[in-house]
């Protein structure tokens, strides 16, 4: 059974384990990242969502945060706007009937592609919920349409180091990672006799951005996937019987 470092939030290292399982893959969560809720954000979330008129989430991790206090099944007509599948999945999983996300890609370009934005009133509000900070792209791309863009920026990422025993124990096969700041603290937190093995991995990503921080740190394994997900497991499992 191959082993995968789940380099992921911990909040959702416990459903992509999951996926790992279901294909015959083990999954070892190895969070690089913490996601601390801003409660004050928090605390003004609602009374920002009641009054816009389309909402863009930009991770799974913002929805997971912002569900403590956002009842959407009061709220089911408004448009929820996921940046990829994965937060699309999230919001149909908090009781979410309305969302809309790109069938190809996860990010903000792909996003402004979609057609919902052409079906809200004249300077509409669109609230986009955010850890703090991010990227400007799509709010830059809505304002210039006459959109009144506001933010709540419900959650900080907080950089720890992780055991890195357990790497050296495990030994893995491949790394599950999602952004370029967890690419950034993964290789620089690393102690020196580890770097030549992680090197060698297997790194799935879902972004060519990711990607192109990945080989920056000398990776030169990178499969860039549009999901991660049991069928993608089961395919390159198949290509690796195959070689």
């Amino acid at each position: 059974m191959p082993t995968i470092l789940l380099v992921r939030p911990a909040e959702r290292a416990a459903a992509d384990a999951l996926i790992c399982k279901a294909a015959g893959w083990r999954g070892v969560p190895f969070s690089v990242l913490e996601i601390v809720p801003d409660e004050t954000q928090l605390a003004a979330l609602p009374a920002k969502y009641d009054v816009a008129d389309a909402v863009f989430w930009v991770s799974p991790s913002a929805v997971q945060t912002g569900i403590a206090v956002i009842d959407f099944a009061c709220l089911s007509e408004k448009p929820n706007i996921a940046v990829g599948r994965a937060t699309a999945d999230a919001l149909w999983q908090a009781g979410c009937t309305t969302v809309y996300s790109p069938e190809n890609g996860n990010d903000s370009e792909a996003v402004i592609c979609l057609s919902v934005w052409q079906n809200l009133p004249l300077n509409a509000r669109v609230l986009i919920v955010r850890g703090k900070g991010g990227r400007p792209y799509l709010a830059q791309a809505l304002s210039e349409q006459g959109m009144q863009i506001e933010f709540a920026e419900v959650y900080r990422r907080e950089l720890k180091t992780p055991d890195w025993q357990v790497f050296a124990k495990e030994k893995p096969d491949a790394v599950w990672i999602t952004s370029v700041e967890t690419v950034r603290q993964f290789f620089s937190s690393m102690p020196d006799e580890l770097v030549q093995a992680a090197k060698s991995l297997l790194y799935f990503t879902h972004h060519p951005r990711i990607a192109d921080a990945l080989q920056q740190h000398g990776a030169a394994r990178i499969e860039l996937i549009q999901q991660f997900d049991v069928p993608n497991l089961n395919r390159y499992t198949e290509q690796a019987d195959e070689r």
